[in-house]
């Protein structure tokens, strides 16, 4: 299964990127960047959250799959999970890659300050932005655990599990915008993409994801704590969530800017959603197009 996602990666992404590079592609990347990504500090630092997406994946993944094994009432096997987890995964490649073969797609990006941001510029040509698989990958492993009582998987541990995913996957969201590697507009377009494709997704979880983001975005200095260590990672991730409006915010960064971020991210969710085309595929690229 780990090697038929990797080829999966490499089909619907990499090749997609290395062909646009090698060939010019189809039309020139158009920069999706929005006047607000100016307000958001570049924090180099939390590269190694934006790193983290995969790692979250496959952790629910497994963690859901143990969950599984350990209860008795589970209406699902661990391989049938396991069979429509990478279903999904697999889906939401190929409507990304379904955008960014017609329409590369591009942001501004300032130099890189570490090693870690220099290997990153160096492998990925940044033509595939939106939507943004980050916000995808990360959103999709919330929607995991939250599918786990549908799968007739509940319990503490289940409910624990949440929390903890909702906490690393909406840093890794305000990663994207920290390392500038995404626009603001990259986010609605990755969770409109989920909501059609994953039903479990429901809109009102996307804007709960942007409202988590904002909180990340006003929190004082950098969630940098490895998030897999122990539990108490965890907790501090969540206190950090509930008080942060109660720091000064970071230097440069107005309520109202942030405000802003938020209002102005559920507005362009709304317009994914009022899009005619049913094909989430369809809806991106006619944004990409007719954006100024």
């Amino acid at each position: 299964m780990l090697l038929a996602g990797a080829w999966v990666v490499w089909k619907e992404f990499f090749w997609v990127l290395y062909r646009q590079k090698l060939t010019g592609g189809m039309r020139k990347p158009k920069n999706m960047g929005h006047p607000l990504d100016l307000t958001f500090p570049y924090k180099p630092e939390t590269v190694n959250i934006y790193l983290r997406f995969f790692d979250l994946l496959l952790g629910t993944l497994l963690e859901v799959v143990n969950l599984s094994r350990e209860q008795s009432g589970s209406q699902k096997k661990p391989n049938q999970i396991i069979k429509e987890s990478f279903a999904i995964f697999v889906k939401l490649y190929q409507t990304s890659s379904r955008v960014y073969t017609p329409w590369p797609s591009t942001t501004s990006r300032p130099q890189p300050k570490n090693f870690k941001l220099l290997w990153i510029y160096l492998v990925d040509p940044h033509t595939n932005c939106l939507p943004s698989l980050h916000i995808l990958v990360s959103a999709f492993s919330c929607a995991l655990a939250q599918h786990c009582p549908a799968w007739g998987i509940e319990s503490t541990k289940q409910r624990d599990l949440q929390s903890q995913i909702w906490n690393e996957a909406t840093a890794i969201g305000a990663s994207v915008l920290w390392v500038k590697q995404h626009s603001l507009n990259c986010l609605p377009a990755a969770l409109y993409v989920l909501e059609k494709i994953y039903p479990i997704w429901l809109p009102a979880y996307s804007e709960r994801y942007l409202e988590a983001v904002q909180i990340w975005l006003t929190s004082e200095g950098s969630p940098n704590w490895n998030f897999a260590s122990t539990d108490s990672g965890y907790i501090d991730a969540i206190h950090l969530q509930k008080n942060s409006f109660e720091h000064p915010g970071v230097p440069g960064i107005t309520q109202e800017q942030v405000a802003n971020f938020l209002s102005t991210s559920i507005s362009l969710l709304q317009k994914f959603r009022l899009n005619p085309h049913l094909d989430p595929a369809l809806a991106c690229i006619d944004f990409i197009e007719n954006y100024s």
